[in-house]
């Protein structure tokens, strides 16, 4: 672009939303755009590189509760929300608001929309959110990473790559192995539950790698465990068991991690599922049962069905015996079906990129 343009991101909330959201920072970054995010909760949110971008905290809430006080008080914080939207907006002038979904979007968008400020949505999973939904009918454009994801849309639909954390990954994966401290000829496999849902995988991962240790099955582990206290019982556990293993309680660097392993195992989140495809990376995915309007399941279903990268199971099937077996299964000769039907979608996949869609509406204004 030969001017610079500034673009608000809206965003917050899980990993899932902030990852492919500071993804596409990055690339418009490259495009000269003057980047800002603003979304509930920002300065305090783990997944988010404050010292990397501009910001701004902007109160919102989900007004979907269960008793009258907790509505009350949602839709009282979501008018402050609006209202410091618009006054960001009128301070900034933004040239275009991109939209990454979740409650913690909300008032951004609302401002937006209220403003006549052009904005675009990402949907990123197979089921839209109920913001994304509600606003795509006036958006300039909403962009799809999932086909299936149009049946509940309205206004003008795109389908694009969901943009992923590094998928070159800057060192070699003798770097990458030496990054963790683990061993380059063994079969490797990396568990995380995403920004939600990680004790029941911790759980139930745990006494299955014991049991395939157990039988004679030779791996070792990168578990990302979800927090402090919840890694040091992992790391006691594998020490016992003398199991290799790189236990962490949360790791920035996933695209290593995804570099090294031969498998994962981890919940069924938009971008999990997006980063497993880039990195061609089979997988056995748990999708989270409390998820909004069950768009795990779907999108676990996908790469299940459509991509044959993953088997899934529903949390309430899984056990460890259950999860040893599988894993046994893949590490003796399904990943490699699998991997080769991961490279194969992969090579076919001729989507526009979310960062060129932006950088060609942003011209159009």
């Amino acid at each position: 672009m030969t001017t610079c343009k500034k673009v608000i991101i809206a965003a917050g909330g899980t990993g899932g939303h902030l990852f492919p959201a500071q993804a596409l920072a990055e690339d418009l970054k490259q495009s000269s755009c003057e980047i800002l995010f603003a979304g509930a909760h920002l300065s305090t949110n783990r997944y988010f590189s404050k010292d990397k971008y501009r910001f701004c905290d902007v109160q919102s809430a989900t007004v979907f509760r269960r008793n009258f006080k907790a509505v009350f008080q949602a839709l009282i914080s979501l008018i402050k929300g609006v209202r410091q939207g618009w006054i960001l907006l009128t301070q900034e002038s933004p040239d275009l608001v991109v939209g990454f979904g979740s409650f913690h979007s909300f008032s951004v968008l609302c401002a937006a929309y209220l403003k006549k400020v052009p904005y675009v949505l990402f949907e990123s999973n197979a089921f839209p959110g109920k913001v994304n939904r509600l606003f795509s009918k006036k958006a300039v454009a909403t962009a799809i990473s999932f086909p299936a994801a149009a049946k509940a849309l309205r206004g003008n639909l795109v389908d694009v790559q969901m943009p992923v954390r590094c998928a070159s990954a800057e060192c070699s994966r003798s770097e990458a192995f030496s990054y963790f401290g683990l061993k380059e000829d063994l079969f490797t496999v990396v568990v995380f539950g995403g920004s939600q849902g990680a004790s029941f995988l911790n759980r139930c991962f745990i006494q299955a790698a014991a049991q395939c240790i157990e039988d004679g099955v030779s791996l070792q582990v990168i578990h990302i465990a979800g927090n402090v206290a919840a890694a040091e019982e992992v790391r006691i556990f594998y020490a016992e068991k003398n199991i290799t293993a790189c236990v962490k309680d949360f790791e920035p660097r996933m695209e290593l991690a995804y570099k090294v392993a031969s498998i994962a195992i981890a919940r069924a989140g938009a971008a999990t599922v997006s980063e497993l495809i880039a990195f061609t990376l089979p997988s056995i995915l748990v999708p989270y049962p409390h998820a909004a309007d069950d768009h795990q399941t779907k999108n676990a279903a996908f790469l299940t069905d459509e991509v044959k990268g993953a088997i899934y199971f529903q949390e309430r099937t899984l056990t460890a015996a259950v999860l040893s077996t599988a894993l046994k299964e893949l590490i003796g000769y399904k990943y490699r079906e699998m991997k080769i039907a991961l490279s194969e979608y992969h090579s076919r996949q001729h989507k526009d990129q979310l960062c060129l869609l932006i950088c060609r509406i942003l011209q159009s204004l």
